[in-house]
């Protein structure tokens, strides 16, 4: 795979880290093309806003496009999750990764017909790019002017530890992660790289360095769980973080996530011999990332057994 058609100024940012530092993981890739804090996919404003390939006009659309009953939906699941905390004033609901804000406005909607709910409601939504956030708010702007009502941070590092008593809740948040990107050559798991030589970004098998990963990988053979020779494994690291971040801010409540997913049995099985790593442009599917960089979203699916597992072990019940 070695086309580099894609946003200009994007290529031309990658490409010079690479040749300043030599070949970057594909993780690093990955975070560039998608949350460059300039350029990348989900971050750029103006006339190429990134608010504007979401949905049935753009280039993917999520279960919030389709239609309200999914937040609805999600407003009856906060409604059980309220009555099993005890109806805490405030009930803080934590959504992260929001999109266009379009599921906060359906579950705002549908618990405004509890009057109750309602005003211990608060919805706070977790958004790093400049240009999802002023879509929010352009959303939400029937609530905003309620104090307390709806808020905004940039990250979950910004919250005190064991601060949030409700939910958290993503849809579609831990797909849009950066992945290692793996391939099993004579044996042995390298990982893949990018590169940046005539003009092309090309793909470089190099020996594992990362300690993190290794040891993901190491825990996978725990599970009698071997990639194949020539198989190509994606493996989320930041899902791991965010799991024990999650964990840190929960005092009590209840974490929902929402994604494309497997166990790790069936994600690394051999079936899956060239990983689920895919782009998306235009409604349509692209299995090559060197394409449309920066123009493309870029998605993989969830090791479901390994976020459990980081849950569990920083003291969450699954």
């Amino acid at each position: 795979m070695t086309s580099t058609v894609g946003h200009p100024e994007l290529v031309t940012a990658i490409a010079a880290e690479i040749m300043a530092g030599g070949p970057i993981p594909f993780a690093r890739f990955m975070e560039l093309a998608l949350y460059h804090p300039t350029h990348g996919y989900y971050m750029r404003m103006g006339s190429d806003d990134s608010a504007r390939r979401l949905g049935w006009d753009g280039d993917f659309y999520t279960s919030s496009d389709v239609h309200a009953v999914f937040g609805r939906l999600m407003a009856r699941q906060l409604r059980q999750i309220d009555a099993l905390l005890g109806h805490p004033t405030p009930l803080t609901l934590i959504e992260m990764g929001p999109g266009k804000g379009d599921l906060a406005r359906d579950i705002l909607q549908s618990c405004e017909t509890d009057p109750d709910l309602i005003s211990r409601l608060r919805y706070l939504l977790i958004e790093r790019s400049p240009a999802m956030r002023a879509a929010q708010q352009r959303t939400l702007d029937r609530w905003t002017p309620i104090p307390k009502s709806v808020s905004w941070a940039e990250s979950l590092d910004s919250l005190p530890s064991e601060s949030l008593r409700g939910v958290l809740l993503s849809n579609e948040l831990l797909d849009a992660f950066p992945v290692h990107r793996v391939r099993i050559v004579e044996g042995t798991a390298r990982e893949l790289a990018v590169d940046y030589q005539e003009g092309r970004f090309v793909e470089r098998a190099l020996p594992l360095t990362n300690q993190a990963l290794r040891s993901y990988l190491d825990r996978l053979s725990d599970m009698d769980i071997t990639p194949a020779e020539g198989q190509t494994a994606d493996n989320n690291l930041l899902s791991l973080t965010w799991m024990r971040e999650v964990a840190r801010v929960l005092a009590r409540g209840i974490v929902l996530t929402i994604d494309y997913g497997h166990t790790a049995q069936d994600l690394f099985g051999p079936e899956r011999r060239h990983g689920t790593l895919l782009g998306y442009r235009q409604q349509r599917l692209s299995e090559d990332p060197y394409q449309d960089v920066g123009l493309q979203d870029l998605t993989a699916h969830v090791d479901f057994t390994a976020v459990a597992m980081a849950g569990d072990e920083a003291g969450l019940a699954v």
